[in-house]
């Protein structure tokens, strides 16, 4: 259930990491929120799978 979700979390921020090339800071903080939501699902969905 959580892994197209963190899928597209690690698309935007690939979207963001791009964008930073071009733009100021800004798009990076995007992108280090997102890589920080998106590693908060996985360990929620490992927690899951372990019980």
């Amino acid at each position: 259930m959580s892994m197209p979700i963190e899928s597209m979390l690690l698309a935007v921020n690939l979207n963001f990491l791009v964008f930073f090339i071009s733009s100021d800071d800004t798009s990076q903080v995007f992108s280090s929120l997102v890589t920080t939501v998106a590693g908060t699902i996985a360990v929620g969905f490992i927690n899951s799978i372990q019980g």
